[in-house]
């Protein structure tokens, strides 16, 4: 009987080693992410009232969940169709997203953690972080979609964070392949901003062949950096 129970205790022991990844009582820390979404877009789209079936893009009141000009590439001006459905508006506040990889997609990787701001240019606060590495990635949730682990969808806006010297870009990209992880330190407080523009989109066309509609901008695809205004 004692072999037994010494054997139940080696597979119990066992089992907890694979679903604990030995994080999860680690010394943790704090990020605090100031979200600046261009003026264009925050509180957009609106549906038309004399339709239902239109949407405002954004405050130039271009119709329909159409893709913004980026980088002078004229496919990018083709409005995409609802097929005469109501549009589907996203909640319209800021969130922010920890990775501890980015994919080709935003919901190839799961979101370590996670924070939201209702009011434009606030701080989205993050607390109980793990120190290490992540990606950060804010937007804005202009569209409905996703699922609870992940809303990121087709046409929201968002920005990734870079250590990049380009004056230009700043701390903000929203080109995959130029981001940077950001360390959370034990204890402390670890601040950041980043700014959406109102053309840095999720699933932008022509992307790649294939586009399911999530694919984070790549400035490897030769697509030019926006020339917009910080918001």
């Amino acid at each position: 009987m004692k072999k037994i129970y010494a054997l139940l205790i080696i597979v119990l022991l066992a089992f907890s080693g694979c679903f604990d990844d030995g994080d999860s009582d680690g010394p943790k820390g704090t990020l605090e992410v100031k979200v600046n979404t261009s003026d264009i877009i925050w509180g957009y789209p609106k549906i038309d009232p004399n339709t239902e079936n239109d949407c405002f893009r954004d405050s130039t009141n271009a119709k329909n969940f159409g893709y913004p000009l980026v980088g002078g590439e004229n496919e990018a001006t083709k409005a995409i169709e609802e097929s005469g459905k109501k549009p589907q508006v996203g909640d319209k506040i800021n969130i922010v997203y920890l990775y501890s990889e980015l994919g080709e997609q935003s919901d190839y990787k799961p979101v370590l953690y996670k924070g939201t701001a209702s009011n434009n240019n606030s701080i989205v606060s993050i607390t109980g972080v793990v120190t290490g590495e992540y990606y950060v990635v804010a937007f804005y949730d202009y569209r409905k979609g996703g699922n609870q682990e992940n809303l990121m969808n087709r046409y929201d806006r968002y920005a990734i964070y870079t250590d990049s010297s380009n004056a230009e870009i700043g701390t903000s990209t929203p080109f995959a392949d130029k981001a940077a992880k950001i360390t959370i330190s034990e204890d402390q407080t670890t601040s950041i901003t980043l700014d959406i523009h109102e053309n840095w989109i999720l699933g932008k066309p022509k992307v790649k062949e294939g586009d399911t509609g999530r694919i984070f901008l790549q400035e490897a695809d030769g697509i030019p950096t926006p020339g917009d205004p910080t918001p």
